[in-house]
Order: C-alpha cells, then structure tokens, then sequence
C-alpha cells in the first residue's frame, strides 16, 4: 500500500489514537469488577522483586543527553517507591524497559515515541509440559511530542508505567492473596 506523503502526518496521530484507545482499554481492565478480567493479571501477584533490563536508547534520546544508565535508574527507583525491590541476581521475573522515538521529515520539530514495558516470567505451558519465559505483562505511552518536550516526557513515561506496574501487582495480590504456594517467580497457566 502507498500512502501519499501529504496524507502521512493525518495518519499517524490517527494510528496513534487507536493504539491509545486500545491502551486505554487494556489499561482499565484490571481495575474493573469483572472477575475474569481481574484474571489476566493474576501472574503480577505477590511479586516483590523484580531484576531489570533497559534496551539501547535510540540515537535521538542519547542525543538529548539521556542515558542507558539513568534511565535503569530512574525506572528502579520508581519501581521501589511502589513497594517493589529491584535485585541483580537470583530468580525474579524481569521487567523490560524499551524506548522507541520516530521522526517524520514533514512534522519538523516533533518526534513519535512509544515507551514499552513489560514483565517477563517462567511459567509452566501444561500443553507442552514445559517451562518458557514470557511476558506476562505489558503496557505502552505513546504520543508525539516537540523535540524540546521529549525528555521530560519520557521520564514522566517511565514513572507512570511504573506507577501502573505497582498499582496492578497490588491489585492482583488483593485478588489472588498471599497464599502458600503462590511464589513471584514461578506462575502455572493452563491452556
């Protein structure tokens, strides 16, 4: 499919508003009464630690003196402010930060971004009788901002997807509870 290039700046917030939609629905999901929506996060329950991982920055936010480093930083101490302990070794499911940052040549002065994170864990597959490792949480910001705006934005990103993490974890272990055999690093899905 072609798109004509004077179209491209009207689809691209449209895109976006649609994944902001979706989001927003994904997002109220855990929070609404619906027991069987509440069961999707049930995997977040009486995690209190956590090791984490931030992929490379892109070349836009490096630019803007942002780095690798600050980034996992500022990402633990939000995680820790929401009761979660962050920890380098030993088994705990790993939350993945990943910043993505879009330009467009007929949007000059403003840059796409999406934040991602995710929360990967092992968990049992009773179909394949096996152990996998795979996310069991995810949520994304998304937006376009001026290119002068984008690194407070960003930070402000991070904090509320952490903010969200903590949030669903106590909603979660307030559904489930803290019941023996219920352990943070290991969940049982059936198919």
């Amino acid at each position: 499919m072609k798109v004509h290039p004077r179209r491209l700046p009207i689809i691209v917030p449209a895109l976006l508003g649609a994944l902001l939609i979706g989001c927003m629905t994904v997002l109220a999901a855990p929070f609404l009464r619906n027991p069987e929506l509440q069961e999707m996060l049930q995997s977040l329950a009486t995690i209190d630690r956590v090791r984490v991982s931030v992929h490379r920055l892109p070349p836009e936010l490096r630019r803007r003196q942002m780095t690798r480093e600050a980034v996992r930083k500022q990402l633990e101490q939000s995680l820790e402010r929401g009761g979660v302990r962050v920890v380098e070794t030993g088994v705990a499911p790993r939350v993945e930060l990943l910043l993505v940052v879009a330009t467009d040549p007929d949007v000059a002065g403003a840059l796409a971004f999406n934040v991602r994170l995710m929360v990967h864990q092992t968990v049992l597959v009773d179909r394949l009788q096996r152990r996998l490792t795979v996310p069991t949480f995810a949520d994304f910001v998304v937006g376009i901002e001026p290119e002068a705006e984008m690194t407070a934005t960003v930070r402000s990103s991070i904090d509320v997807l952490a903010e969200k993490l903590t949030r669903a974890i106590r909603a979660a272990t307030a559904v489930v509870g803290r019941q023996p055999g219920n352990v943070s690093e290991n969940v049982h899905l059936k198919p």
